[in-house]
């Protein structure tokens, strides 16, 4: 990570790109519901959707039989996302800042952008399933939690799908400004290293 290396005299480029674009992203009309709402149903969502992912994964964990990194993330981040909301939470409810009018681009960020990182959970969730049976894995308890979570994953892709009005970024041009930045950074530090 980053903040290892540090001390040992590196640097970091970290450029994160979006994979889709949609109108409501960057539409800075005012709503008339409030930050503070449009939040905390966001977070009521994301609870009971973690609540639905903790209490298969606790179901399925003494049936599991390999030791993967899809299902090391699947459980990190179903563990780390308890806190995350927690604290979000509490932000929420504590700042003033919430109670203004949400702009369309937050009410799209509360009410779809976390989504997207949910499918992502989800569908790593489902993998680390479908490996377990790929693998021979016979407990029935697994093939029945791999249909079911296959199927959850499917309606809510659709779900999420039919809510947005997005374009699909083309991954050439991702890809080349990330390299860009990285020539860029290159160049600067060929530049301005220390002699």
């Amino acid at each position: 990570s980053e903040g290892y290396a540090r001390p040992h005299g590196t640097f970091s480029l970290i450029v994160e790109m979006p994979y889709y674009d949609e109108e409501r992203v960057n539409d800075r009309s005012v709503t008339e519901v409030s930050r503070r709402e449009a939040l905390l149903k966001g977070l009521d969502e994301a609870d009971a959707f973690g609540e639905w992912m903790t209490s298969r994964l606790e179901k399925l964990q003494p049936h599991l039989h390999l030791n993967t990194a899809v299902r090391s993330a699947s459980e990190t981040f179903l563990k780390m996302s308890v806190g995350w909301r927690d604290a979000e939470r509490k932000y929420v409810l504590s700042t003033d800042d919430t109670l203004r009018k949400a702009t369309q681009a937050e009410l799209f960020s509360a009410q779809l952008g976390r989504h997207f990182y949910q499918m992502l959970i989800l569908g790593m969730f489902a993998r680390m399933i479908a490996d377990e049976v790929a693998s021979g894995n016979s407990e029935p308890l697994v093939a029945e939690m791999d249909g079911e979570v296959t199927a959850y994953l499917e309606e809510q892709g659709a779900a999420f799908e039919s809510q947005l009005h997005y374009r699909v970024l083309p991954i050439r041009g991702l890809v080349g400004v990330q390299v860009c930045a990285g020539l860029a950074t290159a160049e600067y530090l060929r530049d301005n290293a220390p002699k």
